[in-house]
This record gives C-alpha cells, sequence and structure tokens, in this order.
C-alpha cells in the first residue's frame, strides 16, 4: 500500500508453520524505512489469552542511524465470557549501539499519582519511559499510544492535530509477491498438470532451505 505522502509499505506472510509475516516500510522520499518480521506464540487461560509477540524489528534513517526495537505482547481478558478487552502491557526496548543509545519504554501498571500530576486519567494504553545515553537519563518519555507522545513536556505528536492520509492500493508488486508464483499463474490459466509440477518445485526448494536454517541454528 502507499500514503498519500508517499510511504510504501510492504508485507507477506513468509511461512505458515509456524506463522511468520515480514515487512518493510519506506516512509516519504525514502528518508526512513522499517522492517523486520514477527512471529508469535501463546498461552491460553480459563478466560484469558496471552498472545507473546517475536522476532527482530529495524528502523534505518536517512542519516544511517539504526534502532532496533521489540514489541509489547497481547493481553485478551474475559475471551469466553464478560466484556471481551485487548490490552497492551509490557516493555519496548530501543537500542541505537553505534551511539550507545537506549530506550525502555513501560505501558500498562503506569502510578496512578504521576498521572493524577498531570491531570491525566489511567488507561492501560498509556505509557512512560526515558531515554538514555552513557547509563545518564537524557529525556523522559510519556504519552498514549492513541491519543499522544511527549518528550520532556514537549508534544511531538497529537493524533487531534495528525492530518488524515489518503490510502491507495500500490500497483507495484515485490518480486516474491505471491501473485507472480509460477504455479498460481500456472492454476490461473487452468493448466493445472504444469501448476502442479511447478508446485512441487517450490515445495521441494523450501524443503531445502528449511534443512538448511535447521542445520545452520544446531551448529551454532
Amino acid at each position: 500500500m502507499v500514503w498519500g505522502d508517499g510511504s510504501k509499505i510492504f508485507l507477506e506472510q513468509t511461512s505458515h508453520h509456524p506463522p511468520v509475516s515480514n515487512y518493510i516500510m519506506y516512509g516519504p522520499n525514502e528518508n526512513y524505512k522499517m522492517y523486520g518480521f514477527s512471529c508469535f506464540g501463546s498461552n491460553a487461560g480459563l478466560n484469558s489469552l496471552k498472545v507473546v509477540n517475536k522476532g527482530k524489528r529495524m528502523v534505518v534513517f536517512h542519516d544511517k542511524t539504526k534502532i532496533a526495537f521489540d514489541t509489547l505482547n497481547d493481553s485478551f481478558s474475559n475471551t469466553f465470557w464478560g466484556t471481551l478487552r485487548h490490552e497492551n502491557i509490557g516493555e519496548i526496548n530501543y537500542d541505537d549501539s553505534a551511539n550507545g543509545i537506549h530506550c525502555k519504554i513501560k505501558f500498562g501498571g503506569i502510578k496512578k499519582k504521576y498521572f493524577i500530576k498531570l491531570n491525566y486519567c489511567r488507561p492501560s494504553d498509556y505509557f512512560m519511559g526515558e531515554i538514555v545515553l552513557n547509563n545518564q537519563t537524557v529525556s523522559n518519555v510519556y504519552g498514549s499510544y492513541l491519543s499522544f507522545l511527549e518528550f520532556d513536556g514537549v508534544r511531538f505528536w497529537d493524533i487531534r492535530e495528525d492530518i488524515d492520509l489518503d490510502l491507495y492500493e500500490y500497483k507495484k508488486s515485490l518480486p516474491s509477491c505471491s501473485s507472480l508464483r509460477e504455479d498460481r499463474i500456472l492454476l490461473q490459466e487452468r493448466n493445472l498438470e504444469l501448476g502442479q509440477t511447478a508446485k512441487e518445485k517450490l515445495e521441494n526448494l523450501q524443503r531445502k532451505d528449511r534443512k538448511l536454517r535447521e542445520h545452520y541454528h544446531k551448529s551454532k
């Protein structure tokens, strides 16, 4: 997809067992790119579900600055009875290892007196944290991922002031797009025999790749 400001994003499910999704996003004029992959595990309770999000994520800016980060887990309560509730709770860690900068953001569990002082309420979507350089705090961060973001009391983003961007379907595809797969094209053309041959060729390649990955991890 592409946004009205020129940002583009590509996403692809690269594995179905286990499910793994990859993505890459380019900002306006390619002033930054964000890429990575995600996979997950889950723990189910009697009336709840916790989804543990895994994977690697990276932002690279135009000046070559790289920031690696993780993501929150998803917590679902009242999954069978009661009012269903979905929350993202935990911590996100951002690391700029080349410059020695680290930021830890905590979501949920914010002390009530902190938000009373700021005249805010205490929903679980509020967060706070700090940016650390060489073991020294250089900036404090707080806000809500649903409404605003502030650094040292200065508001850098507010959803009420954000400009709506139009979203369009991007006509170009990555070479790995499933719509360009040979077996799919042959199937659409009703050439079932050649389509089956192409499908088996692709599956054998995938099996070979999986064995190579397993061998690599065992050898580490």
